[in-house]
C-alpha cells in the first residue's frame, strides 16, 4: 500500500469522525465511574474493621464506589460523604477515629445497636459539619464528652436511654435492690457544653443521670435560642421547671 493511499485513508477517517476527533486508547486504559473520594472510602474502611457485625450489615463495603454502600450517602456533586446511616444494624466494638477525615458529614446515625458500655468518643465533638446526631439506644456508657459542645450546626441530638448492664448478670437478682448500682447509664457532670450549641432545635437526653449537676442544667437549656423541643428526665430530675426558651 502506497504512502498516498494511507494518507487518503486517515484523511477520510478524520472527517468521518463527529467532530473530527479521533481518539486513541490504549489497551492499559481504565474507564471508571467511582465516584466516591479516596480517602473517604479508606477512612470508612478503618471504621468498619473496629466494629463487630455479626448481622452482615457492612457486607456492602467492598466495592469501590463507597457511595453506592448501604448507610452511606454522596453528595451528588462533590461526591464527598454526607450521611452516615447505620441505625438498628447489630454493630458493636469500637468506633474508630477515621470518621474526623469524613470532613463533609452531617448526618450520624448509630442508634440502636449495642457498644457494650464504651463512652461517646471525644472526637465526635471534631466532625463539625453535623446537624443530625443520634446515638440513642445504643449502649454507651460513661460521661457525656463535653467535646460536643463544638458542633455548633447541630440541629438535633438525641442521647436517649443509653446504659450498660454488666454481662452476665442475673437481672431477677437486681431489682429487690438499687439497679443503679448495677446499671451504667450516661452521665453529665455539667451542662455548660450544651450552650454553644446555638442552633439546636431538638434535645432528647432522656435517662441521663445528671446527679451533681444541680440548677445549671436549667441555665445551659435556657441559653438555646433555636431549641424548640426538650426531652429531659432522670431519676435525678424530678421534674422540669416551666421557665424553658419556647
Amino acid at each position: 500500500m502506497s504512502n498516498f493511499t494511507i494518507l487518503f485513508l486517515l484523511l477520510s477517517l478524520f472527517a468521518s469522525s463527529p467532530l473530527g476527533i479521533i481518539k486513541l486508547s490504549s489497551c492499559s486504559e481504565v474507564h471508571t465511574n467511582v465516584k466516591c473520594i479516596h480517602t473517604e472510602r479508606e477512612a470508612l474502611l478503618s471504621f468498619k474493621k473496629g466494629l463487630t457485625d455479626p448481622s452482615g450489615r457492612l457486607s456492602s463495603w467492598l466495592s469501590e464506589d463507597c457511595c453506592q454502600w448501604r448507610g452511606i450517602e454522596c453528595n451528588n456533586k462533590s461526591y464527598h460523604v454526607t450521611k452516615l446511616d447505620l441505625r438498628n444494624a447489630g454493630l458493636g466494638g469500637k468506633i474508630n477515629a477515621s470518621l474526623i477525615h469524613l470532613k463533609h458529614l452531617n448526618y450520624l446515625d448509630l442508634s440502636a445497636n449495642d457498644f457494650i458500655g464504651i463512652q461517646i468518643p471525644e472526637f465526635f465533638g471534631m466532625l463539625e459539619n453535623l446537624i443530625y446526631l443520634n446515638l440513642s439506644y445504643a449502649s454507651f456508657s460513661g460521661r457525656i464528652p463535653p467535646h460536643l459542645g463544638n458542633l455548633s450546626s447541630l440541629i438535633h441530638l438525641d442521647l436517649k436511654d443509653n446504659g450498660y448492664f454488666p454481662p452476665n448478670l442475673d437481672m431477677s437478682s437486681i431489682f429487690p435492690l438499687n439497679f443503679l448500682d448495677y446499671f451504667s447509664p450516661l452521665s453529665s457532670r455539667n451542662m455548660d457544653w450544651l450552650s454553644s450549641l446555638s442552633s439546636l432545635k431538638y434535645l432528647d437526653m432522656t435517662g441521663v443521670n445528671f446527679s451533681g449537676v444541680g440548677a445549671d442544667w436549667l441555665q445551659a437549656v435556657n441559653t438555646l435560642p433555636s431549641l424548640l423541643e426538650l426531652h429531659l428526665s432522670s431519676y435525678e430530675l424530678e421534674s422540669l421547671p416551666l421557665s424553658l426558651p419556647f
